[in-house]
């Protein structure tokens, strides 16, 4: 945080054990996977826009979370964690996006995160595509999936 050079990548690797996370449904289990990336900005208002999007800074956020399916457990309801918002410059370079996309491996699930803002300004003429990607990152925020028992 302290560094001298500028632009570099701030990179943490963590374990986290929450049961804040899971929510009991008879004898399995809902795990709000969503919540693991944080609150997240939400445009899902009607009214409309009549000023440029501005944000501080362009960002990057790259996430892999990785879940291991407790034994005697399923794992259901994980083709809502595949996400795919962007919004492309006249040019067709992707200039806004939010991706996210999971694979089984074993008894783990590995969740991949893309989210980037390569701008710091936007016209308010493509608002509504800008809009998407924002609410793509919410959307995720909001999702579940469900640890059921094997019988």
């Amino acid at each position: 945080m302290n560094s001298l050079e500028y632009n570099l990548p701030f990179i943490t690797r963590c374990i986290i054990t929450s049961e804040s996370l899971l929510e009991e449904a008879g004898d399995s289990y809902i795990f709000q996977i969503g919540k693991v990336i944080g609150t997240q900005s939400e445009l899902y208002q009607e009214t409309e826009r009549v000023n440029p999007i501005e944000m501080q800074y362009p960002n990057q956020y790259d996430y892999d979370i990785i879940i291991h399916i407790p034994k005697g457990y399923t794992a259901e309801g994980l083709e809502v964690l595949n996400i795919d918002k962007s919004f492309k410059s006249v040019t067709g370079e992707k200039i806004c996006k939010f991706e996210s996309s999971y694979k089984i491996e074993g008894n783990t699930i590995v969740v991949t995160i893309q989210e980037f803002y390569k701008s710091n300004e936007y016209n308010v003429s493509r608002y509504d595509e800008f809009r998407s990607v924002i609410n793509a990152a919410s959307d995720f925020n909001k999702t579940s999936i469900l640890f059921k028992a094997v019988e």
